[in-house]
């Protein structure tokens, strides 16, 4: 799995040698969430997981004062698009 997050975040030096490298030309960055099965078994601790996930990638990406923040699927969609 840290591989594929390491190629949707567009680390291109780590795939150096590798047939990869050459044949990807954008080497584009995407936000990589990264989710734990062990996190989830309790109901009550999802949304301040999955707010806390989200509000790591907005900082990262720059992205302030989402308009809705109990709206995940906006927020979501704001990272990815």
């Amino acid at each position: 799995m840290d591989t594929l997050r390491c190629y949707f975040e567009g680390r291109k030096e780590l795939f150096e040698g590798l047939y990869i490298y050459n044949k990807e030309k954008e080497w584009r960055k995407y936000p990589v969430i990264r989710l734990s099965n062990g996190k989830y078994y309790e109901k009550e601790r999802v949304h301040p997981t999955i707010n806390v996930i989200l509000e790591q990638q907005e900082r990262r990406f720059g992205i302030t004062n989402p308009a809705d923040p109990t709206n995940y699927d906006a927020r979501l969609t704001r990272l990815i698009i």
